[in-house]
């Protein structure tokens, strides 16, 4: 599969009415709101793992943490749509800078198609 930032975040816009007209009445701090309801499922089970009731290694705790993570990642590029932004030009950029502030000789770069690491 070549799925990029850019691709998700397209797909994922046009699928968003489709499934979910509330959506589209939106505001900013709903956005924020949904995005901190699924960092709070995240942290929920993490908290399962600090408190020891699962083990980090368990693979029911590594899917659940997936899925949830990957709701994360859904909801930020949902709220990028609203705000019109491109996530994937902010990581890139992002992550580059942070490389240079931390002295660390790893960066990204984007060609039309993919993101590539430069090591």
């Amino acid at each position: 599969m070549n799925l990029t930032i850019k691709k998700f975040q397209k797909t994922n816009a046009k699928r968003s009415p489709l499934m979910y007209s509330i959506c589209g009445k939106w505001g900013l701090s709903d956005w924020s709101n949904k995005l901190t309801e699924e960092l709070g499922e995240v942290a929920k089970e993490v908290s399962q793992v600090r408190i020891g009731k699962v083990k980090q290694s368990d693979n029911e705790f590594r899917e659940r943490i997936g899925r949830e993570l990957a709701d994360v990642v859904t909801t930020a590029t949902l709220m990028c749509n609203y705000l019109e932004l491109d996530l994937e030009e902010f990581l890139v950029t992002k992550f580059n800078e942070k490389s240079t502030k931390e002295n660390v000789d790893v960066f990204l770069w984007k060609t039309t198609q993919n993101l590539h690491i430069m090591i």
